[in-house]
């Protein structure tokens, strides 16, 4: 925005006045802002945004994802400073939220006697899709006051149909490349700063990506939200992935705000072949659930139920890259790969306050028969279970606002390849541990030995015996580390 002419603005003690302000922007839009605001006498102040870019506002008020299209709005502000009355009336043409494309969209409203009335509908191919109204009891004064929300009645109404879902990428950076379709039927009432909702929200053939768990994909999405007042039922909410099988998840319950400080819930989540994780460099993993249950209220709840992993993949580094060096060499860890040390937490991160108040009631998640550590060396298979802990610290007080795995899981086969470039001997694992200690960061103890036969040649004058070379695979999950030597306790062979 470029200022077009100079401007005048006088503040005094009686007030202030402004000359006129004038900005264009490289598409010739034009905001201007007029008008005087003294502290006793009435009020003469107006906005005009005349084909302003929708893109400039995006950046000015640093949004999610892209903003498009112009902006059209008038502001009149009359009354006193004490009782202002206020006029907003606005269109945006083609506006666009991120992939979210729409025809147009008016909006507007009037404020007087500490109540603003508003409205807003969005238009898509030639008709409405988001209708939406309210009347919300507000202290706009243009003076300081304790408290602009009022305690007063609310009323107002919203109504959709057809929605395009990717208008969830204009709220939360965590959905990205949503499609499909919502509807929303709902009437607003109860009083601020409890608010009520009454009607019912649908989903149809919804699908969307899901940031936090890296590549997963969600499709299929179908939900029914039922909205009693100062609760949520969920009448339906199923979802597919698509991976190398079909995998899905339900999700029922309640929840309620009766209690705006301790909301209370009871919420039931099943799962078959669901692909729940796609982290690169740190974890694929397809899960079942059976009855994973969250009930109580935020400051007292329970978790209760069992997670069995499928198949997947938990992934390490590569001990050793294609330069072959004395394993004894201080140099070794120089070329370990360090960069996983980011967050390799797979359990989803909840409210603070509802993990320190939660109390896990044996939740097992049990490994299945395909479940394998794996980098560019080593193929392990482990089994076993390990147990979701709310960490304590020293004192038996929660020490992360996380949950956390606690557990050994064991090593039940596989190999492992020492990459020394043309040599790449394969050792076949014997036994070994992958041991979580409880903390949130998901970096297990590893403690894995596999063993390779060099055979020895044979001469017509000497025959020599084969030498078992063992390989310890220690360290962490993030920073393991390797250790070679003799099967044979009496030789004495250094790890060169």
């Amino acid at each position: 925005l470029i200022l077009e002419r100079p401007t005048t603005i006088v503040s005094r003690s009686d007030g202030f006045v402004v000359d006129t302000i004038r900005l264009r922007d490289i598409h010739s839009g034009l905001l201007t802002v007029a008008g005087s605001v003294p502290v006793t006498e009435p009020v003469s102040l107006s906005l005009r945004a005349d084909s302003v870019e929708l893109g400039d506002i995006g950046e000015l008020i640093q949004a999610n994802v892209p903003f498009g299209g112009l902006a059209t709005v008038s502001v009149d502000v009359t009354g006193v400073r004490r009782d202002p009355r206020i006029t907003i009336d606005g269109q945006f043409d083609q506006p666009r939220f991120g992939e979210v494309h729409l025809d147009r969209a008016t909006f507007g409203g009037t404020y007087a006697a500490k109540r603003m009335e508003s409205r807003a509908e969005l238009f898509r191919e030639g008709k409405s899709v988001i209708a939406a109204n309210a009347s919300i009891p507000v202290d706009l004064q243009l003076a300081s006051t304790p408290t602009r929300m009022l305690t007063d009645s609310l009323h107002g109404k919203i109504r959709s149909e057809g929605v395009d879902l990717a208008i969830l990428e204009t709220v939360s950076p965590a959905v990205v490349n949503a499609s499909g379709a919502f509807a929303a039927n709902l009437d607003i009432g109860g009083v601020w700063p409890r608010p009520q909702l009454s009607g019912n929200i649908t989903i149809s053939n919804g699908a969307l990506g899901l940031a936090p768990l890296g590549g997963v994909r969600l499709t299929d999405l179908n939900a029914m939200l039922e909205f009693l007042g100062d609760s949520l039922s969920i009448q339906r909410f199923n979802v597919v992935t698509r991976e190398e099988r079909v995998g899905n998840l339900s999700l029922s319950g309640f929840a309620s705000l009766a209690d705006r400080e301790n909301p209370r819930f009871d919420l039931t989540v099943n799962a078959r072949n669901f692909h729940i994780i796609d982290k690169p460099r740190v974890a694929h993993l397809d899960i079942s659930v059976s009855n994973l249950r969250l009930a109580g209220s935020y400051d007292r709840s329970t978790l209760t139920g069992l997670v069995v992993v499928d198949r997947g993949t938990i992934l390490i580094p590569d001990l050793i890259d294609k330069q072959v060096i004395s394993l004894d060499s201080p140099d070794l860890y120089n070329i370990i790969d360090t960069t996983l040390t980011a967050n390799r937490s797979l359990l989803p991160k909840a409210p603070p306050a509802l993990v320190r108040h939660l109390s896990v009631e044996d939740v097992q998640i049990r490994m299945g028969n395909d479940v394998w550590l794996r980098s560019a060396e080593a193929n392990i298979n482990l089994g076993g279970s390990v147990a979701v802990r709310n960490p304590q610290g020293t004192s038996g007080e929660r020490a992360f606002d996380q949950l956390a795995l606690e557990g050994t899981l064991t090593t039940n086969r596989g190999t492992y390849r020492l990459n020394l470039g043309l040599a790449q001997p394969k050792f076949v694992v014997e036994t070994g541990t992958v041991q979580f200690l409880g903390d949130p960061d998901f970096n297990a103890l590893l403690n894995i030995t596999a063993t390779n036969t060099v055979h020895r040649m044979s001469t017509a004058n000497s025959s020599e015996q084969d030498l078992r070379i063992r390989v310890h695979i220690g360290g962490t999950l993030v920073r393991p580390q390797l250790a070679l030597s003799s099967a044979d306790s009496l030789l004495n062979i250094s790890q060169t």
